[in-house]
């Protein structure tokens, strides 16, 4: 029997969106892989300015009155917990030093990560995975292009196809190995606009988006 393809999650906090935790779930309880580690921590970020908080605020207040109106029981932003899934799987807390603790001699945790022999991160928080962490997976480190923002606030994945009336609203799945953060993309998917809500838009979105990870692993796989 083949061997299952060995999967890493990078998370800012143990709290997910809906979506990605029925992604999650899909993938561990699988025949081609298996969640083997989670990574929590702060992906690299880089502080707003004043300005760009201000410019912002539309976008937010936008966004809450539309939530309000539109998101229901089955909103696929909804923060899940990944509790039940840590106590199955090792999980790594990566700190500003890169070092962890473990009542040892401090170790890398670079090396840590490297001894699960991971196939793949998958980077489901905000901000860039660091370099020295993109190099270790064999597939690199698979990033949704939301992920490009430095935190959730100023996530305006799907707001301005709304707002412009454009008529279809996009994401990329894309992958960092390489020295220097270069990206490599692997998939692009597209949604008909929604064009009367931002959340019911997103949702859409990150529901495609659910179903595109596995697929391309399983792919891999076989």
């Amino acid at each position: 029997m083949k061997e299952k393809l060995k999967i890493g999650l990078f998370v800012n906090s143990f709290i997910i969106p809906s979506w990605a935790l029925s992604m999650i779930k899909e993938l561990h309880s699988s025949e081609y892989c298996r969640i083997e580690l989670i990574i929590t921590g702060n992906c690299q970020r880089s502080e707003a300015s004043l300005i760009l908080k201000l410019s912002l605020l539309p976008f937010i207040l936008h966004k809450k009155m539309d939530a309000l109106i539109f998101s229901g029981k089955n909103n696929c932003e909804k923060g899940e917990s990944l509790t039940q899934l840590s106590d199955e799987v090792p999980c790594l807390n990566l700190c500003i030093t890169d070092k962890v603790s473990d009542g040892d001699p401090e170790i890398d945790i670079l090396d840590k990560i490297r001894s699960y022999d991971l196939d793949v991160i998958i980077n489901l928080g905000y901000g860039q995975v660091s370099k020295d962490i993109s190099e270790i997976p064999s597939f690199g480190v698979w990033s949704y292009n939301f992920s490009d923002f430095t935190d959730k606030s100023k996530d305006t994945t799907g707001y301005y196809e709304v707002v412009k009336k454009e008529p279809i609203t996009g994401l990329e799945l894309y992958s960092v190995k390489e020295a220097g953060l270069k990206k490599k993309v692997l998939a692009r998917l597209f949604e008909s606009t929604i064009s009367y809500s931002v959340s019911l838009n997103r949702d859409k979105l990150f529901k495609r988006a659910s179903l595109c990870i596995p697929r391309i692993i399983q792919g891999i796989y076989e």
